[in-house]
């Protein structure tokens, strides 16, 4: 095209449909076609449905072009993609990767580098090129192109393209197809002679439509939808030609058809207002058309013939939809039925395939739910070492149906929740390429034959690329039809005498009654109407008379209501079945007694002789059966029943009671075994897999495999939180997801794809109402299908009945003889007075304050049985008192230890006080015990056991200054054997020891420790683990610290706890928790004293063989499993220290809820006013010459600082509090301040000793000074003495010096005359000299001469 020239390759294309040439796919070719010359890929991009991938294969028909199309997904990576790259190159195919931008960020990046490669080679003719570390043969044919939809814009799971890799490829905006045209050809080329009318009207209905019907996201109006429609047309025209034996039809006939078809394929998606809308929109576009519908005479009569077969009401509605679904099927590979739960989906497809089989097709179906397994193991994995696929249960079940003869039918169906994860991994199988890709480069084609069947209660995630791919068939509430589903359900009940009368009472009143419910719109868990008429139901079976069919009702349809709308719903179907209640007071409380045959009331039953040994056994309490426990246990009781057996959830707010009821229903029950899950954000469908394999076995039948259970003849998974498990970012739960599976199915498909029944299984799920934070709404189609029971917190009254009842036997035990304690009316008094305590804190603090104020009749539970840990039998006092200390002292360590502030705990105490003050005429503020004491195990004396110790170590009142000294003693041993703790003893250090040693001396005492960072926490657990020479164990956090060293951390403590028998301490601060996981396997271990999935089943089996004997000793009955976590929560303490004021510590608290419900919670926020003030005060006293001043040194040198200095610490540290000021950072504050002080004192003191030596100098200096001065004073009379003699020699001076001048003057005359003697002189001198000259050579002769003379010759 223009300039650019290709080889035409010879590919066999065979003779396939043709594309339509428009003006936009002119435009797509000149791009791609551009792109190659230049050696680019090309890129088609838009919306969905407009022609993209079919344009690239198109243009590769034309070229001869062999064009490989690979839906891209998460799944690939760089490897994958290098290796597919690599068979394109070598055979010089096209490869068109559909939804190119569906691959990973770091996967998009490192593919543009070996397509980058590859277009180099491409461009400069090289004859190979390297990919993935290898030299590969390059054929100049090829070509990669990539297709995609817009990132957002509803497009889910798509990223934008990196700018590395947009450079690659010439892009191709390809939105608006040319519908008209498109429209035209097609039906010209399927024999309509009217085509150019017919279809610019058919695009017309499809533009208003979009325009004009309600903005569902399940419609759409495009290109696919439109082509279906002209294909479908075309084939309905072929037959009517051969009904009418000629090649020619009238136009109307063409009209009629294309109208017939419109409506067959639009119709079904529709909702129920938009239907009118849309045959009105027709009537207007197409004038004077008749509607008819498309016949199916044979099927329908099968599909009647069937329901009748299988029980069912025949319902018209129903027929018409299975219809919708037969010709969706034929027309489009993929078909989705979507509709809110109970309206029919199953039934119709099963319906559907049943009606198929008994006209003699073979039909086969594969049921999965998508969403109930880890993606991998729906649609496999390659195994990042060996490079090896493994299939997952899609693919697994795609291998199966392309392996049937052509004749058979296939049907994969998906049964669950909807996402662009996995589906649009199905892309290219939904549209006309019917073909599979895989990761590992397999490619599955599928034949006409198959069809994959979707079934969702909501499209809300798919994207338009996934929704137009598929057929729809929409069912809508209207389509359910409760009087059809009450009918059946009467045909199911075994025949009886009262069976003709239930139908009456069920016509006259339960609907009626079942309006009321919908009408009012207040339920506590949400569900549909079918899930509530099947609640209502549940409770009908056996229902003899119309006063039990009225309580049944009650208890049946009331059951999802809050009990003041519960109380309206009885008073109004008492109303309306005209019978009238024994206590009108008290309508939920009414029952059918099947003795007497009359309604009747709940009445109080209380045990007779409670002992201490019946609370103690267990660790469940007796059930009290007050009339809240009767009617609330007979609200799920009869789902129990082996004949009417439900699986159902109880919903009811924390701590009311709901495990203890479920426990004491299972009791009574034969041959049952319970398994327990204990629920958190991480729960998956593996932990219930995991669980259930140890507790069934696997029998191999003719259907299949089956789990049953192993030692009994029913199991139930009881499974709790199930509101908990974090759902995925398109908002299912896993878990919700494959319960609902095993609840529709019976079945789950196992880590070896094959599906695995499951027989005599039944699930019972317990929750919180509501979705707070941490806690997620139940999918409406699993709420549906399992029995909903609504429970409350018992009234004040039954409150006070119960723990009477256990405080009893508590205090029996020791003061069966004491004067006040013995009487009856005042146990009863005291247990008033707690309720009274319970009722106002709830009030007084609430968790809209701080999220940690959850108070439950599990504190009253805590505070009766703490009671046997004090010394109650060690007074011989005829008062109240002794017992109400101890009694006060431990409302204050459940209550008031966990309010935060000073101003809450100043409010509990008024709560206290006015208590003891009204029901006891008691002010124990006024006794010195009162603030004065602990209670710690430290000060009782050891004694002969008693069964109070299986509530922990006694406790026995220790005072201050003993418990002062008792720690400082602690703390220099620690210091010894460990490391020297720098702390200081005042009032809140030796508290919170008391706190920790009152929670880790109780069998599996578990802390969660709230506060800001450095109160003293974690130097108190591990003070407190030492006194008590307990093993203390923490994560050492390093850069390679994992969530596998962490969950090994996790394996030795438990080895500890659980096989070694010893009591450990695991404690983890919040700086240790690198993620929220951690968290929430700590959760699990607290919850249920074992984590899912942390030893495998070899580790667990060599791990638990040595604990056979000592289970067998102790006479423990369950599983060697349920003993080693039995162990492990007795002996395991659990230490968390977390920062109150962290982001996330609310959010982490909410979703584990073990943390508040297995822990101790301790407010530790800071210290009292007094101790910040004597802190300074037991820090500087330390430093040397550091002296802080009474009041009296204060007022005579003020500047010093003294109170003043401490005062002002605490005014600056409170200064600093809004900006994060901590008890950490004010001991830093003071140490800073003391190495400032010895600091500056050091300069201080090296100034002052110089000065020192300097004034010494100067002293010295200065008595010298004076020395000198008296020896000057001496001398100076002496002086003047001398001074006397010097004068008068002076003058005798002067005189002699006159005397001498005149002589100077008569020497100088004498000098004169000298000078004048010695000129005269000079010359007798000159002449003498010249005669001497001339006698002295004369002389010299002379000498001469005679110094010749001999001897001899004298």
């Amino acid at each position: 095209m223009v300039d650019a020239e290709f080889d035409y390759t010879y590919e066999y294309q065979g003779n396939a449909g043709k594309l339509v040439h428009t003006p936009l796919t002119d435009k797509c070719y000149l791009t791609l076609t551009q792109a190659m010359h230049m050696g680019l890929g090309g890129n088609p991009y838009g919306p969905a449905g407009t022609g993209k991938t079919e344009s690239v294969k198109a243009l590769g028909g034309l070229f001869g072009r062999q064009v490989l199309v690979f839906n891209c997904d998460e799944g690939i990576d760089v490897k994958s993609m290098g290796r597919i790259f690599i068979g394109i190159i070598k055979c010089g195919a096209w490869g068109c990767f559909d939804e190119f931008n569906r691959l990973e960020e770091a996967v998009l990046s490192a593919v543009s580098m070996q397509i980058q490669t590859i277009q180099a080679a491409l461009r400069g003719r090289s004859p190979s090129c390297l990919l993935l570390g290898r030299e590969v043969d390059l054929n100049p044919n090829s070509g990669i192109f990539i297709t995609m939809n817009p990132a957002g814009k509803g497009y889910g799971g798509r990223q934008k393209l990196p700018d590395n890799l947009k450079q690659l490829f010439r892009p191709v905006a390809m939105s608006r197809p040319d519908n008209d045209q498109i429209a035209e050809v097609i039906l010209f080329s399927e024999g309509f002679k009217e085509a150019k009318t017919i279809g610019r009207k058919l695009v017309a209905v499809f533009n208003l439509s979009r325009e004009m019907l309600s903005p569902q996201q399940h419609y759409d109006w495009g290109l696919r939808a439109l082509k279906t429609v002209l294909r479908g047309a075309g084939s309905l025209l072929d037959s009517e030609k051969k009904d009418q034996h000629q090649n020619r039809v009238s136009s109307e006939v063409e009209v009629r058809v294309v109208v017939q078809v419109l409506r067959l394929n639009t119709l079904s998606k529709l909702t129920f207002a938009d239907r009118q809308r849309f045959d009105a929109l027709v009537r207007d576009v197409f004038t004077g058309v008749e509607f008819r519908d498309v016949e199916y005479g044979a099927l329908e009569a099968a599909l009647r013939e069937t329901s009748r077969a299988n029980n069912l009401v025949v319902i018209d509605r129903q027929i018409h939809k299975a219809l919708e679904l037969y010709t969706q099927l034929r027309q489009r590979m993929g078909v989705v039925i979507v509709g809110p739960s109970g309206s029919g989906k199953t039934t119709v497809w099963n319906l559907l395939k049943t009606a198929l089989v008994h006209m003699g097709s073979s039909v086969k179906h594969t049921v999965l739910n998508p969403k109930a397994m880890p993606r991998s193991q729906l649609l496999g994995h390659i195994d990042i070492d060996t490079r090896e696929w493994t299939d997952g249960v899609l693919t697994f079940s795609a291998r199966g149906v392309v392996k049937e003869p052509s004749s058979v039918h296939s049907w994969i169906v998906c049964d669950g929740d909807i996402d662009p994860e996995w589906i649009e991994s199905l892309n290219s199988v939904l549209d006309d390429n019917r073909l599979l890709t895989m990761p590992s480069g397999e490619r599955i084609q599928f034949g006409p034959n198959v069809n994959f069947l979707f079934e969702s209660h909501d499209l809300s995630c798919a994207s338009p690329a996934t929704i137009s791919r598929m057929g729809m068939i929409f069912m809508s509430d209207e389509d359910t039809n409760i009087k059809a589903l009450v009918t059946g359900w009467l045909q199911s009940l075994p025949p009886s005498p009262s069976l003709s009368s239930l139908e009456g009472w069920i016509e006259d009143y339960f609907h009626q009654a079942l309006d009321w419910v919908v009408r009012s719109g207040d339920l506590v868990v949400n569900t549909t109407v079918v899930g509530v008429a099947m609640n209502g139901l549940s409770h009908l079976v056996g229902v003899a008379s119309k006063a039990e069919f009225a309580c049944a009702l009650v208890r049946g349809l009331g059951g999802n209501l809050p009990l003041p709308t519960r109380e309206k719903f009885a008073k109004e179907v008492f109303h309306m079945t005209h019978e009238i209640p024994p206590d009108s007071r008290r309508l939920l409380d009414t029952y059918y007694d099947h003795e007497t045959g009359k309604l009747a009331t709940y009445q109080l039953e209380l045990p007779d002789n409670l002992t201490l040994s019946e609370l103690a056994s267990s660790g469940a309490l007796p059930v009290i059966r007050t009339p809240d426990q009767q009617r609330n246990q007979d609200s799920f009781q009869s789902w129990l029943h082996t004949n009417n057996k439900h699986s159902f959830i109880i919903v009811g707010p924390e701590g009311c009671g709901k495990e203890m009821l479920l426990r004491h229903s299972f009791s009574e029950l034969r041959s049952v075994q319970v398994a327990v899950i204990h629920c958190s954000a991480q729960t998956t469908a593996t932990h219930v897999l995991q669980k259930l394999a140890q507790v069934c076995m696997v029998i191999s039948t003719n259907t299949g495999r089956v789990y049953r259970p192993r030692d009994c003849e029913r199991l139930i998974l009881f499974l709790k939180d199930l509101n908990l498990p974090k759902p995925d970012k398109w908002g299912t739960s896993q878990l919700i997801a494959f319960l609902q599976q095993v609840l529709t199915y019976r079945g789950f498909h196992d880590q070896q794809l094959e599906w695995v029944g499951l027989e005599g299984v039944q699930i019972v799920g317990s929750m919180n109402p509501g979705s707070t934070l941490g806690r997620y709404p139940l999918s409406s189609r699993f709420t549906s299908i399992v029995r909903i029971c609504s429970i409350g917190y018992p009234d004040h009254d039954q409150l006070q009945t119960v723990y009477g009842t256990y405080l009893h036997p508590v205090l029996q035990s020791s003061l069966s003889s004491h004067p006040v304690w013995g009487n009856t009316s005042r146990v009863h008094t005291l247990a008033s007075s707690m309720v009274h305590v319970y009722e106002q804190v709830r009030k007084a603090f609430t968790a809209d304050v701080h999220s940690h104020y959850v108070f439950t009749p599990r504190d009253l539970t805590h505070w009766v049985l703490g009671l046997l840990r004090y010394p109650l039998q060690n007074d011989s006092t005829s008062t109240p008192l002794f017992l109400l200390h101890m009694w006060a002292y431990e409302a204050r360590r459940i209550f008031s230890d966990r309010l935060v502030g000073d101003k809450a705990h100043d409010k509990f105490e008024n709560i206290l006080s006015s208590v003891l003050q009204t029901d006891w005429s008691v002010d124990l503020a006024s006794t010195p015990e009162a603030n004065d004491s602990f209670y710690v195990t430290w000060g009782h004396s050891p004694s002969t056991a008693d069964l109070s110790l299986s509530f922990g170590r006694k406790l026995g009142r220790l005072a201050c200054a003993d418990m002062e000294e008792m720690v400082a003693k602690a703390i220099i041993s620690y210091g010894r054997e460990h490391i020297e703790l720098d702390i200081f003893l005042f009032r809140e250090v030796l508290e919170h020891m008391a706190r920790v040693d009152r929670v880790l001396t109780s069998p599996g005492g578990s802390l969660l420790l709230s506060g800001q960072s450095g109160v003293g926490r974690r130097t108190a657990v591990r003070l407190v683990a030492h006194m008590h020479q307990l093993q203390i164990t923490t994560p050492h956090i390093s850069r390679s610290y994992t969530l596998k060293t962490f969950k090994n951390d996790l394996k030795s403590v438990m080895q500890v706890a659980g096989v070694e028998g010893r009591e450990v301490v695991y404690l983890l601060e919040d700086h240790q928790v690198l993620e929220s996981t951690y968290l929430e396997l700590v959760n699990s271990l607290l919850s249920s004293g074992e984590v899912p999935g942390l030893f495998s089943p070899e580790e667990l089996e060599s791990l638990l063989s040595p604990l056979r004997d000592a289970m067998s000793e102790e006479g423990y009955r369950g599983t060697l499993l349920s003993y080693f976590a039995h162990r492990v929560r007795t002996n395991l303490h659990v230490v968390l220290i977390m920062d109150s004021k962290a982001d996330d510590f609310t959010v982490h608290c909410k979703a584990n809820p073990a943390f508040y419900t297995r822990c101790a919670f301790q407010s530790m926020e800071g210290w009292s006013s007094q101790s910040m003030q004597r802190i300074p005060r037991l820090f500087l006293q330390n430093v040397v010459g550091m002296k802080l001043l009474r009041q009296a040194e204060v007022a005579q040198r003020p500047i010093t600082g003294g109170e003043d200095l401490v005062k002002t610490f605490l005014k600056i540290h409170q200064s600093c509090l809004p900006s994060g000021g901590t008890p950490r950072r004010y001991i830093a504050f003071l140490k800073t301040y003391k190495s400032v002080y010895s600091k500056h004192k050091e300069i201080i003191g090296k100034k002052q000793t110089r000065l020192r030596a300097g004034v010494s100098k100067l002293n010295e200096a200065t008595s010298l000074v004076d020395q000198l001065k008296r020896k000057a004073a001496k001398q100076r009379t002496l002086l003047a003495e001398k001074q006397e003699g010097a004068d008068a020699a002076l003058q005798e001076i002067t005189v002699s010096m006159q005397s001498a001048t005149d002589q100077k003057r008569k020497m100088e005359d004498l000098t004169q005359q000298m000078s004048q003697e010695r000129i005269k002189l000079e010359k007798r001198k000159k002449a003498i000299d010249i005669e001497l000259s001339e006698i002295e050579p004369l002389v010299r002769e002379a000498k001469q001469a005679v110094g010749n003379i001999k001897q001899e010759t004298l």
